[in-house]
């Protein structure tokens, strides 16, 4: 699957609305919109959050303290609720590669 169908696919599957959110506001689009990306946020920070635990908990133990399920399920909702957050605000797909592929030609992006 490209970024393109899993963009498509997180847009049909994720929809804010009064069924699965029942406290959004309806006033406007634009007030939705921030209902909107700060859901997104308190999504993204528990995903932190949970991150942060892992490695707090490593700090006190010996060897491998995360798994790869762990790694493999925070890693798996940044990377959907990045994809939410771009088509909220009206990012292509073509438009994050277009940027992650200029970011490592310029070197935006240091390892």
């Amino acid at each position: 699957m490209d970024i393109r169908k899993l963009m498509e696919l997180v847009a049909v599957s994720w929809k804010f609305g009064k069924k699965n959110y029942p406290r959004i506001p309806v006033e406007s689009t634009e007030v939705r919109t921030e209902f909107a990306l700060k859901h997104i946020h308190l999504h993204m920070s528990f995903e932190v959050g949970e991150l942060a635990k892992i490695l707090e908990a490593g700090d006190h133990a010996s060897g491998l303290f995360i798994s790869i399920e762990q790694g493999r399920h925070i890693a798996r909702n940044f990377i959907l609720n990045g994809l939410k957050l771009a088509e909220i605000l009206g990012v292509t797909h073509e438009e994050i590669v277009a940027e992650l592929l200029t970011g490592y030609l310029e070197n935006k992006y240091k390892t």
